[in-house]
């Protein structure tokens, strides 16, 4: 019996030194590097795609099936001057018995400096597309072969809908690699390099722990962004589902949209992807971004369609002064420094691929508090609807800082009462001419060139609004761009004297004209014509509303001046209304020559300038 066990012993022995020797032979004896050729041209044919092979190719046999390519380089059979990669080193191994399963088994996959160069030209033709697709033959000429004989129908196993293959990776390694994006037509950019990635066992319905760092970079806008990325990934093939989950993003920002600072972001949550249901979700979101904290949760829908966004986000209170600055956007100067030094805010989104509401909006902006609504119905158009109710606002707060020119307005109001005072005393002094230069402001009231940029339409409410120093209350405001003016005039505001002297005011009433129509003028706002002739068609207009006369004085001087009770026939002038617009000038500068100066009539019979403050409807009952 010792004798049979030896010799059992000694035959498999032998059968395990003739397998070695099998392998060690095959593996030695057999040069993988003699086939290079064959291997370049099956790629070729198989897959369209031209391989070049400079380095040698390693291999090894039993338990694993490995294979190991160093300095390979890929290109479309196309273009194959042009590669589109450039790869140092690739090493993966793979079980042999578990592939007659159809499972895949394989060994930690390396991957080290790859160099992947993607590229459309100015007809939006990548140089990779052709890739993976069998290489088209041009037929040849030549003599009708006989018909073969009617052969059953062979079914093509890889066609057969069957069990995908069931992946199992023991690890993926990138490391040192590069990839870069260039767009001949639109001339941008896209580059990410130092590609780090490293994962733990690859199997589906598992866990997949995944780590990547990059440093990422584009040209329009320069920006560059240093990004890590941690999570699980657990994916599907059959259902068609893809999660990350406890995923974490932190990384910088720099470049010309941050004008020279950084910007320092972060940011958590759970991704999924399920494309059976065309529904992706980022949930438990939790967002930094220097001084700015978020938390939220957004929800897409209907990604085979017209994707539809919901959600909702919520912004703790943050120093929004500071924040801007620390992204490079500079503030205009305001009268007070220590506002926006607080903001938060919390809404519900709602949103097309061109569009985006913030329902239920509520924020809190240094002492104020608002609420409503705010869309972007066009993103493209920058089309802005809000809808805001508040309790109060201080406005004087984040109006610029008073200058010289600011104090143009109170010096100009003293010229004019010294003026007025010496007409009480004289009736013959004459009014004030031109401003000026001390008491003349060229500070715009708004920021036009601004406003012109915008599709706004907004509705606010207040509590109280303060400006210059005066607070008003139930404050409404409105704005509108492009719209007509509806001119509105006041009927039977006149007063009168009852037998025991006290004054009686008439039951008013409002009368509403035609609209006016001056949107075909917008971009001649500049031009000091335009604006007087807008003016004038304006107060015509309220005039053949009321009935009432112009008449070119000053109205201090009719209610406290020299022409207090005094008949103002000789005053009474004919409203420069229903004539032309002014005929468009060839530059929009100031007018200098007396030629281009708009003159009306004066006072004492004389001319004066289009300067001149324009006179008032007084009323004459």
């Amino acid at each position: 019996m010792k004798a049979f066990g030896k010799i059992l012993g000694l035959v498999m022995l032998g059968l395990l030194l003739i397998v070695i020797g099998l392998g060690f032979a095959l593996t030695h004896l057999f040069d993988p590097n003699d086939y290079k050729d064959e291997i370049q041209q099956l790629a070729r044919d198989k897959a369209n795609l031209e391989l070049q092979l400079k380095g040698d190719i390693g291999w090894s046999l039993f338990p694993w099936l490995g294979l190991e390519l160093t300095d390979a380089t890929l290109a479309s059979a196309e273009t194959p001057d042009k590669p589109f990669a450039n790869l140092r080193l690739l090493g993966l191994s793979v079980r042999v018995l578990p592939l007659l399963r159809r499972e895949v088994q394989m060994s930690d996959i390396r991957v080290d400096g790859l160099d992947l160069t993607l590229q459309r030209d100015d007809k939006g033709r990548g140089n990779w597309e052709g890739v993976g697709q069998p290489a088209k033959h041009e037929a040849t000429p030549t003599a009708a072969p006989a018909q073969p004989q009617a052969q059953p129908p062979v079914a093509d196993e890889a066609a057969q809908p069957g069990q995908p293959l069931k992946l199992d990776i023991d690890s993926l390694t990138i490391s040192n690699s590069r990839v870069d994006y260039q767009d001949a037509k639109s001339g941008q950019q896209f580059s990410a390099e130092g590609i780090e990635l490293s994962t733990g066992a690859i199997r589906e319905g598992a866990d997949i722990p995944v780590k990547l760092l990059a440093f990422l970079g584009s040209n329009q806008p320069v920006l560059r962004a240093k990004t890590e990325l941690q999570g699980l990934l657990r994916f599907d093939r059959t259902l068609k589902r893809y999660q990350l989950q406890d995923l974490k993003l932190a990384g910088e920002a720099s470049g010309e949209p941050l004008n020279g600072k950084t910007l320092t972001f972060a940011s958590q949550g759970q991704l999924l992807l399920d494309q059976s249901a065309q529904v992706a979700e980022w949930t438990g979101i939790k967002l930094s971004a220097n001084q700015l904290r978020a938390l939220g949760e957004l929800k897409l829908r209907d990604l085979d369609k017209t994707a539809q966004l919901e959600g909702n986000l919520s912004l703790a209170q943050f120093n929004l002064r500071e924040f801007l600055d620390g992204i490079g956007i500079v503030l205009p100067a305001m009268r007070d420094n220590t506002t926006l030094s607080r903001f938060e805010m919390s809404t519900r989104l709602a949103g097309t691929p061109t569009s985006i509401n913030f329902n239920d909006l509520s924020l809190k902006l240094d002492d104020s508090t608002f609420s409503g609504n705010l869309a972007l119905s066009d993103i493209a158009k920058q089309a802005l609807r809000l809808q805001l109710k508040g309790d109060k606002l201080d406005l004087d707060r984040y109006l610029p800082p008073e200058n010289k020119d600011a104090n143009a307005g109170a010096a100009r109001q003293n010229e004019v009462k010294q003026a007025v005072a010496a007409a009480g005393n004289s009736g013959t002094t004459p009014l004030p001419s031109a401003p000026t230069q001390q008491a003349w402001s060229s500070t715009p009231l708004l920021p036009l060139e601004t406003l012109r940029k915008l599709d706004i339409e907004a509705a606010i409410g207040l509590g109280q609004l303060t400006l210059s120093k005066l607070p008003i209350e139930d404050a409404r405001l409105a704005l509108t761009a492009k719209v007509p003016v509806i001119p509105v005039g006041v009927a039977g505001s006149q007063t009168s004297r009852t037998v025991c002297g006290i004054p009686l005011c008439s039951r008013p009433g409002l009368i509403f004209g035609r609209p006016l129509d001056f949107s075909d003028y917008s971009d001649r706002v500049g031009e000091t014509a335009v604006l007087r002739w807008v003016t004038n068609e304006i107060m015509d207009a309220v005039a053949e509303l009321t009935g009432q006369e112009y008449v070119d004085v000053f109205a201090t001087r009719v209610k406290y001046g020299n022409l207090r009770g005094k008949d103002l026939t000789p005053w009474v002038r004919d409203r420069p209304g229903h004539v032309a617009p002014p005929a468009p000038r060839k530059d929009r500068q100031r007018a200098t020559s007396a030629a281009e100066v708009e003159t009306q009539p004066g006072i004492d019979g004389t001319s004066s300038t289009a300067s001149q403050p324009p006179s008032v409807l007084t009323d004459l009952h």
